[in-house]
């Protein structure tokens, strides 16, 4: 018994072992009136084989090129088609070299590189100490939303200087708030002043009437 690893290996493997033998046989024909014939019910075997909705020429096309493949480029035979003689027409595409991150800090997002070292390329003192700053705020919450739990400002601090290769450092005084927290301060602050507003100006409009009717 002949098992299929034990055979030659199949070069597409949707027509099957029969079909690629019909192939090889096809080339120890000699007379070429009678190999073309052949292999043109090779062809209408294959089209049983594997029907498609495709475009009848378009489907055509496909079968004779991969005749041509099975055959290892070498069947000679009239072909109604054109034919991809290089074998690099077949050849597996290049895989794609997916990008590498850090996995132990990959909850900080891939941005984040991109900003340390825009923030390590500021010589102005000021603007990188105000980017760095941000940075840290938004690698707090980032942390937040991946771990769900507090995370202390020396965590921040420690990983932003690891990832930042030491060029990047923070106080120990100053203290990190994430983007939202300053969001919602800025939201108390415009509630408060607008409060304050409406309690001057209805002092002002008690004042004013008092006076009058004083006259």
């Amino acid at each position: 018994m002949n098992y299929n690893t034990q055979q030659e290996k199949l070069i597409i493997s949707e027509y099957g072992r029969n079909i690629q033998k019909l192939i090889m046989h096809a080339k120890t024909i000699e007379k070429k009136e009678e190999r073309q014939a052949f292999v043109e019910r090779i062809v209408e075997l294959m089209q049983q084989i594997s029907p498609s909705n495709r475009n009848l020429d378009e489907k055509k096309s496909k079968l004779w090129n991969h005749i041509y493949k099975i055959s290892n480029y070498e069947l000679d035979v009239d072909y109604p088609v054109e034919v991809a003689k290089n074998l690099e027409a077949f050849s597996k595409p290049r895989p794609i070299h997916y990008p590498r991150y850090n996995r132990r800090n990959r909850h900080y997002g891939s941005k984040i590189n991109e900003l340390i070292e825009k923030a390590i390329a500021f010589e102005d003192v000021a603007k990188k100490e105000a980017l760095t700053s941000i940075i840290a705020s938004y690698m707090k919450t980032a942390y937040k939303n991946w771990n769900r739990e507090v995370v202390s400002d020396e965590i921040i601090k420690n990983d932003l200087k690891k990832l930042s290769r030491g060029l990047l450092t923070l106080d120990e005084s100053i203290s990190i708030e994430s983007p939202s927290s300053n969001n919602n301060r800025r939201r108390r602050n415009h509630g408060s002043n607008n409060n304050r507003r409406n309690n001057n100006r209805n002092r002002n409009n008690n004042n004013n009437n008092y006076k009058r009717r004083k006259r």
